[in-house]
């Protein structure tokens, strides 16, 4: 087996693998990690089974909404005021875990969209090309058409010319062409059958836990029981959260306490 590889994230409380469960900006990354490492201290310093429950969940939530947000490039879009991970997104747990499951398995059967290679230029560029370099311009447009024709042959056979950024081709897609990035379909590749219904289960325990203070009902959701069932809720969040998600606890560091 491979020996595990971890991102360089400076924290006292967990590792980052690579296969991170993750896709956005890198500010976006630094706040999503910032959010792990709140998750993973108050789960591993507590022995309140409903806590650490719930801890795990929200921010099993979190990182699901993010995704489907990722996926739709709704970042960009997003404020305070107005958080889209909530007041556009679906509101349950379970209707947001099916629809990323969808988009998953629908676009990993399509083809991916040419559209996504083609070249695009400011107008304001192409204007001053034309008005002050007009030779240049007609040889980029003919390189633009050799380079299509090499690397991407479907944008080739159309009359290709160069396109400007801010005027889109407005044209029907072909319902066989993806609708997802390839590299968002990447980033979610480890979501399979599995790891459903491993937020599932997690679903189940949430949902109690959110009504009822039975620490003993909500540990037996996850099929634990007995004197060792907050120790071991403990361990099976922790490794729900590394096995998902890819945010690995760190050993705590007796000297500091």
């Amino acid at each position: 087996m491979d020996k595990e590889q971890f991102l360089d994230w400076d924290s006292d409380i967990i590792k980052v693998k690579t296969e991170l469960l993750f896709y956005g900006s890198v500010l976006e990354l630094e706040e999503y990690l910032n959010t792990a490492e709140n998750c993973l201290a108050a789960v591993r310093n507590s022995t309140n089974i409903r806590l650490i429950v719930l801890e795990t969940w929200l921010f099993l939530d979190y990182s699901i909404r993010l995704l489907l947000m990722g996926a739709f490039s709704l970042g960009k879009y997003n404020h305070e005021e107005y958080d889209l991970r909530y007041n556009l997104l679906p509101r349950s747990f379970e209707a947001c875990l099916t629809l990323l499951l969808k988009l998953k398995k629908t676009n990993k059967e399509l083809l991916p969209n040419p559209e996504n290679n083609r070249i695009l230029f400011p107008m304001r560029f192409l204007l001053f090309l034309k008005k002050e370099h007009k030779d240049f311009l007609e040889k980029l447009i003919e390189k633009e058409k050799e380079y299509y024709q090499k690397n991407f042959p479907l944008l080739s056979k159309e009359n290709n010319k160069i396109t400007v950024s801010s005027v889109p081709n407005i044209k029907i897609v072909s319902n066989n062409y993806r609708r997802i990035s390839d590299t968002w379909l990447e980033a979610v590749a480890g979501i399979d059958e599995e790891w459903s219904n491993k937020a599932t289960k997690l679903n189940g325990a949430r949902n109690l836990a959110a009504h009822s203070y039975d620490v003993q009902k909500i540990a037996a959701r996850l099929g634990y029981t007995g004197k060792r069932a907050s120790e071991l809720v403990t361990t099976h969040c922790m490794e729900l959260l590394e096995q998902m998600i890819g945010i690995v606890s760190k050993p705590k560091d007796k000297s500091k306490s």
